[in-house]
């Protein structure tokens, strides 16, 4: 849940900073989206520590033999 609600900031401050019409404002919800990018930078890191999330195996491609 809380990974879900920082992706939702972040969404929340693009969306602002994208419609905002004064420089100042779309300043400040930067500032604000780079801290909840760090945040969530932080609870990925977390999550994965804990074992909460677990990530697939990665894919290598292989080209096919003939």
């Amino acid at each position: 849940m809380l990974s879900a609600d920082i992706a939702k900031g972040l969404v929340a401050c693009s969306t602002i900073m994208g419609q905002s019409i004064r420089e100042d404002i779309a300043m400040m919800f930067g500032q604000f989206h780079s801290q909840k990018a760090t945040l969530g930078g932080k609870a990925l890191r977390m999550n994965k520590e804990k074992g909460w999330l677990v990530p697939p195996p990665l894919h290598y491609f292989r080209p096919e033999e003939e």
